[in-house]
């Protein structure tokens, strides 16, 4: 599993990975391969640790609302039936993880209370 940092680049690179849609946009693509992947679950984890899924539409974007600064961690989760490997390291599914994280400086402030 690879991270993501920042949301400046729109390329994806990975098999499976979540591609802000422009530069510093909250609305991201998840790509698998190449081709977005519709109806997907997206998990957002937001600063005062707020934690909401989201799936993705007919066309594999999902928009997270960014109220709090501070940094922010989506992940997504593919499994698919792909044989693989040989041996001992044989395997019949494959399960693919794309996380992305990034900063937002303006918004909400929070203070955990501990």
């Amino acid at each position: 599993m690879l991270t993501r940092e920042g949301r400046t680049e729109t390329r994806g690179l990975m098999d499976l990975e979540l591609v802000p849609v422009a530069p510093n946009a909250n609305s991201f693509t998840l790509l698998l391969r190449g081709n977005p992947l519709p109806r997907a679950e997206v998990t957002v984890v937001a600063p005062p640790r707020w934690e909401r899924r989201l799936h993705t539409d007919a066309e594999g974007r999902v928009t997270v609302a960014t109220p709090w600064a501070g940094r922010y961690v989506m992940e997504a989760v593919h499994t698919e039936e792909r044989a693989g490997g040989a041996g001992d390291a044989a395997y019949v599914k494959q399960r693919l993880v794309s996380t992305v994280s990034f900063v937002v400086t303006e918004g909400l402030h929070w203070v955990e209370a501990w």
